[in-house]
């Protein structure tokens, strides 16, 4: 029998985290023979094939999302945060009401054109395939709810990639009745699936703490994944300045506050450390007040974010490349963290002693966490790097299960235990 294998991602395979993880499951399949199409928005309808293995139909998307694209700020807007700018008050409030009324997420006004992409594409790979096996990959969780109306309409299995948790998520700041909406659109995507896929372990097992169905559907653990093999080793060897990057937005509960403290302190040694940040904050953050003293001390600079393809090169001009999770989010990695790895540069987490990136970081032996109020901890560290002492060696036999065909190999046990 042949299958192929339909991605549901609402983001592109280069653009954004969720859609860079669909990218390489896709990916990870394609090259252990399995035919796969990702259906994903665009500003416009197009097709295209990435990577010369994955057939894309990306659709035209009806959202806000769409709008924001449009209507970035300048890029050299970025350089000077002056901590005005999540806007005004009604603002705010407007965000706050349609974050209320267009639950699981904004992306579900553009239901209609994702479904009505995926059944074309459906009804396209049954002429060619005896099986097709959708992949619903969230966050967003309205690609859930695309998949499995989906699977109800065309009698198609589906399998649920879980990038992230949904409704147990900590760090969701949720509208009225909003939990209680996502536990059941939740339970209901599970009973309707065939499968499920967790982006690592703890995911994994918080998850099946907490749904019984799991303990009777086929699941696998396939973390983000990266293409090339590790280093043998990672030295820190800073020349005029150590470069710390940091590519990502800032919110909620995550900050890097203390490791600007740490670095600022050091700012009269030569070389000194500098954060070069390509990123944004969403909403107000309490950093915001203390980012132009930084900025003006020369130990931070800000930069728009970058897409995907360009970030890549980036970070590879870093001495070390920093991660930033929720401290209320034990359970979470980064896609970026993934592209670090990838950049062959060292890793600095900001993250508690209990987090699984302080446990991956060790066990992998690609760079170092330190709590977020640990500055001493922190400039200690920066102290090492700056004398060229610091050098981390990966250990490429635990980062073996981190690779894609690793990815793949789960994926192809995963299906055939479906449609066989």
């Amino acid at each position: 029998m042949s299958t192929a294998l339909l991605f549901l991602s609402y983001h592109g395979p280069e653009e954004k985290s969720s859609g860079v993880r669909a990218g390489r499951l896709a990916l990870a399949a394609s090259r252990v023979g399995m035919p796969t199409t990702i259906v994903h928005s665009a500003e416009k309808d197009e097709r295209y094939v990435w990577r010369d293995a994955v057939d894309v139909r990306a659709f035209q998307r009806t959202d806000p999302s769409a709008w924001r694209d449009q209507h970035r700020p300048p890029a050299e807007s970025y350089s000077s945060v002056n901590g005005s700018a999540s806007g005004s008050r009604l603002a705010r409030a407007l965000r706050r009401l349609a974050r209320a009324a267009l639950q699981p997420d904004e992306m579900i006004l553009s239901r209609s054109a994702f479904a009505a992409a995926c059944i074309e594409e459906c009804r396209r790979l049954a002429v060619s395939y005896t099986n097709v096996v959708l992949v619903a990959s969230g966050p967003p969780w309205s690609t859930s709810l695309v998949g499995t109306g989906l699977s109800v309409e065309e009698g198609l299995p589906l399998v649920l990639d879980f990038q992230d948790l949904w409704s147990l998520n900590p760090t969701t700041t949720w509208p009225l009745l909003g939990r209680m909406l996502a536990r059941r659109w939740e339970r209901r995507s599970l009973a309707l699936a065939r499968g499920a896929i967790f982006v690592n372990e703890a995911v994994a097992r918080r998850c099946e703490s907490s749904f019984s169905r799991l303990t009777k559907l086929p699941h696998v653990v396939a973390p983000i994944g990266f293409e090339h093999d590790p280093a043998a080793s990672l030295p820190v060897r800073p020349r005029k300045q150590l470069i710390i990057g940091h590519f990502g937005s800032i919110y909620g509960n995550r900050s890097f506050a203390g490791l600007l403290s740490a670095c600022d302190a050091l700012s009269s040694t030569s070389p000194r450390p500098v954060i070069h940040w390509y990123g944004e904050f969403l909403g107000d953050h309490p950093m915001k007040t203390i980012i132009p003293h930084y900025v003006r001390n020369g130990t931070l600079t800000i930069s728009a974010p970058i897409g995907h393809a360009q970030v890549c090169a980036k970070m590879a001009e870093c001495d070390l490349l920093l991660t930033v999770p929720s401290p209320t989010y034990p359970e979470e990695l980064t896609t970026k963290l993934y592209d670090y790895i990838d950049a062959g540069r060292p890793v600095l987490g900001i993250a508690a002693a209990n987090s699984l990136l302080t446990r991956f970081l060790s066990l992998a032996g690609l760079g170092a966490a330190y709590a977020p109020d640990d500055e001493t901890g922190l400039r200690k560290f920066l102290q090492g790097c700056l004398r060229g002492a610091v050098e981390f060696r990966p250990n490429a036999r635990y980062l073996k299960t981190h690779q894609l065909p690793a990815l793949g190999a789960a994926l192809r046990d995963l299906i055939g235990s479906i449609v066989c």
